[in-house]
């Protein structure tokens, strides 16, 4: 398993929680939508954090030494949905700050959760102008952590994410109410050379709109190399720059003129963004690919929260 010992520890101190009251049949530790259903006494199971200390029952800890909840069937499992961008642009950046390894460590740590917690997790990618499962539905049982760590890493990770049908994807494998957790760079959606950035990013969030109105819990997270954000290329009189996407042409310039106005159209692209999520109602959780990934699960946890 790729996660560090530090993470592993960091996630035991921690549970993915549903942000409402979530649907379905198959038993796990999140409540059901209806209370007036399913309360009647199943089995012991250990403490989780997240848990609400109402449910601990005391006597029993006592009597077992450690501590334990009573689980009931109106306790459900936790629908997540992963949709994650395996664009060519995902593979920018170099060992641990490029953008598919860090991502992929994000999915490892959900995973990871959902397998604890035994949650229904489901992972669809969009590479190449296609829509991949990565793992199974969120109708089917949880994955295993060193499966789905195999086979994120044989994904080929190149082209075009095609969006429209990727987010379709999960609308169809969604047939109850829950989690959607969005990863991408979110720079360039756009399907082709012609198309704007920003009317595209619109598009997208209009889209993942759509799956919050119809009950599922949206968080997107953004992830953002150093160099996108810094545009270190300052000593360089002369730059080329190639579209990963394979969508828009190879751009030659000089550097030193160019960064002023890069960044003012970042920060313009960006703000874009911002207000497309507020708009929808969506929490945006916008992280650099050299910040620590606890610093980042964290935040990406209490938005899912």
């Amino acid at each position: 398993m790729s996660l560090s010992p530090e993470v592993l520890q960091f996630l035991r101190r921690r549970a993915l929680e549903d942000a409402g009251r979530v649907q379905g049949s198959t038993i796990g530790r999140h409540r059901a939508v209806s209370r007036s259903q399913g309360r009647d006494f199943l089995e012991y199971r250990a403490y989780a954090p997240g848990d609400d200390f109402r449910e601990i029952d005391w006597r029993t800890s006592g009597r077992v030494d450690r501590v334990v909840v009573r689980q009931t069937e109106g306790e459900k499992r936790l629908g997540l949905m992963v949709a994650l961008d395996a664009s060519g642009a995902m593979t920018y950046g170099d060992r641990e700050s490029m953008r598919w390894r860090y991502a992929q460590q994000v999915v490892e740590a959900v995973g990871w959760l959902a397998h604890r917690q035994s949650d229904a997790l489901g992972i669809v990618a969009g590479s190449a102008e296609s829509v991949h499962d990565v793992a199974l539905p969120v109708s089917s049982r949880f994955t295993d952590p060193v499966q789905l760590e195999a086979r994120l890493s044989s994904l080929r990770v190149e082209g075009r994410c095609p969006w429209p049908e990727l987010v379709g994807s999960v609308r169809q494998r969604m047939n109850a109410r829950g989690t959607v957790l969005v990863i991408s760079d979110l720079l360039d959606p756009a399907a082709a050379a012609g198309d704007d950035p920003a009317q595209a990013a619109r598009a997208l969030f209009s889209t993942l709109g759509e799956l919050r109105t119809s009950g599922h819990h949206v968080v997107v997270l953004q992830l953002l190399h150093p160099d996108e954000l810094d545009f270190p290329w300052t000593d360089a009189a002369q730059v080329q720059f190639e579209c990963s996407r394979g969508i828009r042409g190879q751009v030659e310039t000089d550097a030193r003129m160019l960064r002023e106005t890069y960044r003012a159209a970042l920060h313009t692209y960006l703000a874009t963004l911002d207000v497309c999520a507020a708009r929808q109602q969506l929490p945006l959780v916008r992280a650099r690919t050299d910040a620590p990934i606890i610093a980042t699960l964290a935040e990406l946890l209490d938005a899912l929260a």
